[in-house]
């Protein structure tokens, strides 16, 4: 979410044929473009982009820095005949040979390994097990291949002599989840979330060769967090520590285990990195180095950081990481995604010399970002992000729009967001600033990156405590700003406290906007039943909750408006938050006669994806807030 640039010439993407290219590309008919990591092979990559026109995608080799065009379609790197795609089949890591179950002759399961040459696979061995698999992980140094069965077992199988060289019963298997081998095959780590049933988390670390589990248990009564992370474990190459993330002192950070004695593993422990901060990603570059993405200067700066295990010492790299992609990894390479003024880009680290370089940079046209404009905004507890028009003077007075992110368990960004289900908002709130208006991106109580404890506040206090951050977040704009007018939007949870804040202190605001917004929890919560808005409010609308969810009602507090306005946007495929509860509210504004419209998108679902969608959005936004509707303003071309 970084300043706009209008008025550039648009360089069209016509001439990316099958050409190599190194560096900074013809621009794209998009005010944005985020890259994706896909599919690795050796030193090859797929790289995608997304944006408002058709993906792009590009095969990359990491260690030349070069890349080729594929078109609008995905490229696979690692064919195979159309017969075994189809049966039930995984990759060692190396993509060389390939376990695959199918019923033979007779109906009985055959569990074999095959080598892989040219996308074709022939047969290597037949196994000596029959059971038929759920789940199949080889090691990396190729010589274990662990089974997980439907019956319920797991299987370990040496891929030398081909024999079973254990078999236990894997009691865990319903709930385990993030199922890590060690390169060795020696140790399988597993994460059993906290349930609402249970409020029990469980690390585990189950021993093979010795067949003992090493466990560390934490009482979770609120969501368990750590589920919403893409890694949880981490093994070093040589197999001699396991690295897992825990938020149990708070903020989710890494936590270290000696593996070199079975005998005698300790799952609690040592801490790494002593600062608080929340760590999103990290892996192992050797068996003593591991790079790691965090918020350690600033909660809404991310960066990437190198830690030697041996002497403890911490070496920064890179800010302005994407937290939405796991890092992956080459042979003295690591691939990232880092957030420029385009969206994300792809960038290589390389983890002998420590130079960074981008792997290909597709130009956005139009509209961007400019984070040289923004003020992260230290606001009590919270943070936010302070944007401010060009020219702005301190004597004149603007309008001020308040950004809401979804989540709560999200965060908001200086400039482009990690997700790029946000970047069409981002340009949005970029046109309100280059038309006149000061925006504030919010990050409230509940949100992402302050650790654990701050985001639990949120529990029990859905329309008081976010309200309240909404309100002091205006006295603190106020304090250097003219303010002519406080607008509030958000999307989903962001919605639904844009129309809360604006009922519950009427005289304080103009108007809201919500996308897609939640506007009568009861109605959404006796149909999700079990989901973290439950826990919000501890479960299903009942005479021991009443309470909680008549302090987060919107519609009982209808009365207190005196002219403000609402603006209700849907996508009317939304599977997430169903356009009933729009359709709820604004029925219910129109009783009280409030100036409200109701506006909904064929095709789009929780996500405003489309170019059309987006742009008329930007402009009923502009239109709300009596701002200047240029030429050029919201035309995200």
């Amino acid at each position: 979410m970084k300043g706009l640039k209008t008025g550039r010439i648009l360089i069209f993407f016509f001439f990316l044929s099958a050409l190599f290219f190194l560096g900074e590309k013809k621009a794209h008919a998009s005010p944005y473009n985020y890259a994706s990591i896909g599919e690795t092979l050796d030193s090859k990559v797929v790289i995608g982009y997304d944006s408002l026109d058709e993906p792009i995608y590009f095969v990359c080799d990491s260690g030349a820095l070069l890349c080729e065009s594929a078109g609008s379609t995905i490229p696979t790197l690692t064919k195979l005949d159309a017969g075994t795609e189809e049966k039930n089949h995984f990759w060692n890591p190396q993509k060389t040979k390939l376990f695959v179950s199918d019923i033979a002759a007779g109906g009985v399961v055959q569990n074999a390994i095959y080598k892989v040459a040219g996308g074709v696979a022939t047969l290597e061995s037949i196994l000596p097990t029959h059971e038929r698999v759920f789940r199949a992980i080889f090691s990396s140094d190729g010589t274990r291949l662990i089974l997980i069965t439907r019956e319920g077992n797991l299987v370990s199988v040496n891929t030398q002599t081909k024999a079973v060289v254990f078999k236990k019963p894997f009691v865990d298997k319903p709930s385990a989840s993030s199922l890590t081998l060690s390169p060795n095959g020696k140790f399988l780590a597993y994460y059993i979330p906290a349930y609402a049933s249970t409020h029990l988390r469980t690390i585990k670390l189950w021993s093979l060769a010795e067949n003992k589990l090493f466990e560390t248990k934490d009482t979770v009564e609120y969501w368990d967090l750590l589920s919403e992370n893409l890694k949880i474990f981490e093994f070093a190459p040589d197999s001699a520590k396991l690295v897992y993330l825990d938020d149990r002192d708070n903020f989710p950070t890494l936590y270290s285990v000696n593996l070199k004695n079975p005998n005698s593993i300790s799952m609690s422990g040592e801490r790494i990195l002593t600062k608080p901060y929340t760590v999103s990603d990290f892996i192992f570059s050797d068996s003593s180095t591991i790079y790691f993405v965090a918020n350690r200067e600033s909660p809404l700066t991310w960066s990437l950081y190198r830690f030697d295990l041996v002497s403890s010492s911490l070496t920064h790299v890179r800010d302005d990481i994407s937290y939405a992609q796991t890092i992956r990894k080459f042979e003295n390479a690591l691939l990232y995604l880092h957030i420029g003024e385009n969206g994300a880009e792809p960038e290589i680290v390389n983890t002998q010399s420590g130079k960074v370089s981008p792997l290909t940079t597709l130009r956005a046209s139009g509209t961007q970002a400019d984070a040289g404009k923004d003020e992260i905004a230290a606001i009590g507890g919270l943070y936010g992000v302070l944007m401010k028009p060009a020219g702005f003077k301190s004597t004149e007075s603007y309008p001020l729009l308040i950004w809401l992110h979804g989540g709560p368990y999200r965060q908001t960004s200086v400039g482009f967001h990690s997700y790029v289900s946000y970047a069409g908002y981002d340009a949005i709130l970029e046109e309100v600033r280059a038309m006149g208006a000061v925006v504030l991106k919010l990050d409230y109580t509940g949100s992402y990156g302050y650790g654990r404890d701050f985001a639990e506040k949120i529990k029990g206090r859905v329309g008081v405590a976010d309200v309240a951050d909404v309100a002091n977040a205006i006295s603190f704009v106020k304090k250097t700003v003219n303010i002519d007018g406080v607008y509030t939007m958000g999307n989903s949870y962001g919605g639904y406290l844009a129309l809360r804040a604006v009922v519950d202190n009427p005289k304080a605001y103009a108007g809201a906007i919500s996308i897609n917004g939640v506007t009568d929890w009861e109605i959404l919560l006796t149909q999700l039943r079990d989901s973290i808005f439950n826990v919000y409010f501890d479960g299903v609308p009942d005479a021991t909750n009443r309470s909680l969810y008549d302090r987060a009602s919107i519609l009982t507090r209808l009365k207190n408006i005196s002219g403000q306005k609402f603006l209700l946007i849907n996508g009317e495929n939304d599977t997430t938050i169903p356009p009933i509860q729009s359709d709820v509210l604004y029925g219910a504004l129109k009783e009280y006669s409030v100036d409200a419209q109701i506006v909904k998108y064929p095709g789009e679902d929780h996500i405003i994806r489309e170019r059309e969608s987006l742009e008329d959005i930007c402009k009923k936004t502009l239109g709300m807030m009596e701002l200047k509707l240029g030429r050029s303003a919201c035309s995200f071309k």
